[in-house]
């Protein structure tokens, strides 16, 4: 699975980028929302995992952006957040992303982290196989 990771923080972005490299999956990442977004339109990932605390309320910019534009929103996304606010608009948010969509609350355990991209990969394959 070719995977984005939004996420300004570099030791966390490291951390997940290992994780994910160490499962098999492809990695390219961004450390700003635009950034991020301009990368999502160039690579076509087939799933981001969005960090809702990047700067400049980053996190919020990249889903409206990816909710407003039909091929971005197709695209598979984790929601990492911590706290509950975020929690709760995330949640509302995850509900209406067509490739699916996962809240995982930080700090997260890779194990969970791993489940959920599991997740994601069976929405994919169901959604590809019933008719539109």
């Amino acid at each position: 699975m070719h995977i984005l990771v939004i996420e300004d923080e570099r030791a966390a972005r490291n951390a997940l980028i290992n994780l994910l490299k160490k499962e098999g999956h492809t990695v390219c990442w961004a450390a700003r929302w635009d950034t991020g977004t301009a990368q999502m339109r160039r690579e076509k990932p087939d799933l981001v995992l969005l960090d809702m605390m990047i700067p400049e309320t980053g996190g919020w910019k990249v889903a409206k952006e990816c909710l407003n534009d039909s091929e971005l929103r197709e695209i598979s996304m984790i929601i990492l957040t911590g706290t509950i606010d975020d929690d709760v608009r995330s949640q509302g948010l995850a509900n209406v992303f067509a490739g699916g969509s996962v809240i995982v609350n930080e700090p997260y355990r890779a194990e969970k982290l791993m489940d959920a991209i599991e997740h994601l990969q069976g929405h994919k394959v169901r959604s590809r196989l019933q008719p539109r």
